[in-house]
């Protein structure tokens, strides 16, 4: 299946605030203004997955940080990214239900990796909820036990991938 990764771009907004609240239960769902900023302030880091005809199938917010685990503010402020930064914490993932048999959330991450990689951070983090651990370490992401994150109220856990 042809699939092209790019950059986020305006247009694209109302198939990623789709795909945002069709994979998250309410209360973890953001806002589509949230995405709009993310948009507009940290695209470089925000890659959607792309068919053939350019409909959005999935996509991934990275944010870079000067620490290692992600903060909860990640989630309702948007700061541009800083070059300098030796991190890049995964926000969000997410794949439409239609297309997730096609694996489009591993190539996300494979894509944020190379991405990462070819500009030199030391490593990425995520958090996530215990059932998608084994998912991560598929990616050799290391659990590093549980997060100080208390966002919509789940027990998270640190997930670091180092280069």
């Amino acid at each position: 299946m042809y699939i092209k990764f790019d950059k986020a771009v305006l247009s694209d907004l109302d198939k990623i605030y789709q795909i945002e609240v069709e994979n998250f239960v309410p209360q973890e769902v953001l806002s589509r203004e949230t995405y709009k900023e993310r948009i507009e302030k940290i695209s470089s880091s925000f890659i959607v997955a792309r068919d053939e005809l350019g409909k959005v199938m999935g996509f991934i917010v990275g944010k870079s940080s000067s620490s290692l685990y992600l903060e909860d503010e990640v989630f309702t402020i948007t700061k541009e990214n800083i070059d300098s930064d030796p991190y890049y914490w995964v926000v969000t993932l997410a794949v439409d239900k239609e297309c997730q048999k096609f694996k489009i959330g591993s190539r996300l991450i494979q894509n944020f990796l190379e991405q990462a990689k070819s500009e030199g951070k030391k490593a990425v983090s995520l958090t996530c909820v215990k059932e998608l651990v084994t998912y991560y370490e598929k990616f050799n992401f290391k659990n590093h036990g549980v997060s100080e994150s208390k966002f919509a109220g789940h027990t998270w856990y640190n997930m670091v991938f180092e280069f």
